[in-house]
């Protein structure tokens, strides 16, 4: 779950096509919590 919500907020980050409607603010933070985790 996780890794697919990860690589659809990258994707929209690196300029991909816009998705439908944008990820809310508390989502995309709890995004980049994951993705730090996965970095260490």
């Amino acid at each position: 779950m996780v890794g697919a919500a990860a690589w659809r907020w990258s994707r929209g980050r690196d300029g991909g096509p816009p998705d439908d409607e944008p990820l809310d603010d508390e989502l995309e933070r709890r995004l980049d919590e994951e993705l730090l985790h996965f970095g260490s």
